[in-house]
């Protein structure tokens, strides 16, 4: 929850008319954040059954998405270039998914939660119609 308010804060600091240039990379890059947190929240539920902690991963997903529309409102306020990559909410999913495994595992500050190490995943070509066939 604190993650929240400080990329929330971080943003409208650096959205602030007293600073002269607004790094539109920061917005991006609190969207990644976001987008690593929502994966993660996903994949620690994979061996939980309680209903009550699912209730609470769901309201921290839906902070994060309301993280990811004020950074993209402050993207447009401020002129920013659209993003390269569109918002895919699973792209985190495979490394957080490593990582709950490996915490799982019993692993003390397992790499694989290191969000640095965690990589966009490549969009896989859509097979057309006549591949199929073949």
């Amino acid at each position: 929850m604190k993650a929240i308010y400080i990329m929330v804060l971080v943003s409208f600091v650096v959205a602030s008319p007293s600073v002269a240039q607004v790094d539109c990379s920061a917005f991006d890059s609190a969207i990644d954040t976001s987008l690593k947190l929502i994966s993660s929240e996903r994949a620690s539920g994979i061996a939980d059954n309680s209903a009550p902690r699912e209730t609470m991963r769901a309201a921290k997903v839906s902070n994060h998405l309301q993280v990811i529309s004020i950074n993209l409102m402050l993207m447009k306020e401020h002129k920013c270039p659209a993003r390269k990559r569109p918002i895919v909410l699973g792209e985190f999913m495979k490394n957080a998914l490593e990582c709950e495994l490996a915490m799982m595992k019993g692993e003390k500050d397992p790499p694989a939660c290191n969000f640095d190490n965690w990589k966009h995943e490549e969009a896989k070509p859509k097979e057309t119609a006549a591949e199929n066939k073949q």
